[in-house]
């Protein structure tokens, strides 16, 4: 099974299998590939959006991500405060504000869809056409200065979300 070669690479990814096999033979044998949670089709998407949910609450329990400080390049987030140190300077953000860009440096590297932003930070299911994310996203640009210059920029990905790009190494 590809998932138990998976596994030898990457032990702590998060995997849900979704399928239509129901009988306890294979649910058993995904489990024990390494499948954190198994999903039997057809299933409602409030029911597997829950999942998925829980899923990333274990992989990174949402205390931990919300208390303590970290930094990225030349940036550091402390979740008390709602600010962000860049150089020497104190750059004050809004709590939504605060939130996407924790949800940017806490993901680098990686695309997150305009869906999740707006379903993360606004509680939005649906793709609404609002300009909500963009006008936030414009104002992180500026308020961090996120560009080439500094080695973190981010990038629009057409049709899709945004990616935070970084030229430092992640610890």
């Amino acid at each position: 099974m590809v998932l138990t070669h998976i596994r030898e690479i990457q032990r702590d990814l998060p995997v849900l299998m979704l399928t239509c096999r129901m009988d306890d033979e294979c649910i058993i044998e995904g489990l024990h590939a390494g499948a954190d949670d198994y999903v039997i089709k057809p299933v409602r998407d409030e029911v597997l959006v829950a999942r998925v949910q829980a899923l990333l609450r274990r992989l990174r329990p949402l205390d931990q991500s919300m208390s303590t400080r970290f930094s990225l390049g030349p940036y550091t987030f402390d979740p008390d405060t709602c600010t962000v140190t860049y150089g020497k300077r104190a750059v004050v953000l809004t709590n939504r504000e605060f939130e996407l860009a924790r949800l940017f440096f806490t993901n680098p590297q990686r695309p997150l869809s305009r869906q999740y932003l707006l379903e993360c930070l606004w509680g939005k299911t649906s793709d609404d056409q609002t300009r909500t994310l963009d006008t936030h996203v414009a104002r992180l640009r500026t308020k961090l200065e996120l560009g080439a210059t500094n080695g973190v920029r981010l990038n629009t990905l057409y049709a899709f979300g945004y990616r935070l790009e970084t030229q430092h190494p992640q610890p």
